[in-house]
């Protein structure tokens, strides 16, 4: 006798499932792994998804076969949205690449936009260090040369006393020979 000493649960009976490596439960764990995966490939084969939990348990608990489970899935509203999605699928792409293109300009405008603005920055900051420029060789802000001003006001001057001379009612004829040529030749 072998073993006689070892209680009969610990010697590995060869009649002992587990003793083999697994009992029928390791069987039909093997069985739903692959319901399980033959269920997913139908879901993403009609609906583009996986199942959901509660659908993988619902149609791996039942005794539908394959194409019984297709036929149900096709039948759907799920699927049936999917199909008038798919219809509407080439329409909205020829819509979103319009789309895209009118975003592509409008950032091309964008961007040139910034650019002619810089432009026009960097312009009026020359245009204003010009005019500092020739600001600080005058060496005053604006116009204040004497000379020139002291000739505006005689011209004025010179002009008002013409006017009261010639308001006076004094005729050409009365006139010195001297005042006629100071004034054909010199304007006085």
């Amino acid at each position: 006798m072998k073993n006689v000493d070892i209680p009969l649960w610990d010697k590995g009976d060869s009649t002992d499932n587990f003793a083999k490596g697994g009992g029928k439960s390791a069987l039909k764990f093997d069985q739903m792994v692959k319901q399980d995966q033959e269920i997913v490939d139908i879901f993403e084969l009609v609906l583009g998804r996986k199942p959901t939990t509660r659908e993988s348990a619902y149609y791996r608990i039942s005794r539908l076969e394959r194409e019984e489970i297709i036929e149900k899935l096709i039948q759907s509203p799920e699927h049936r949205e999917l199909v008038i999605m798919a219809s509407k699928y080439p329409a909205l792409n020829k819509d979103n690449k319009k789309l895209e293109s009118t975003v592509l300009k409008l950032k091309s405008n964008i961007e040139d936009s910034e650019k002619e603005y810089e432009e026009l920055k960097k312009l009026l900051q020359e245009k204003n260090l010009l005019i500092n420029q020739l600001r600080d060789l005058k060496d005053q802000p604006y116009l204040t040369n004497k000379k020139l001003i002291e000739e505006s006001n005689n011209y004025y001057s010179k002009f008002q006393e013409r006017e009261r001379y010639n308001n006076k009612s004094i005729s050409y004829s009365d006139k010195s020979l001297w005042d006629k040529i100071l004034e054909l030749f010199f304007n006085k």
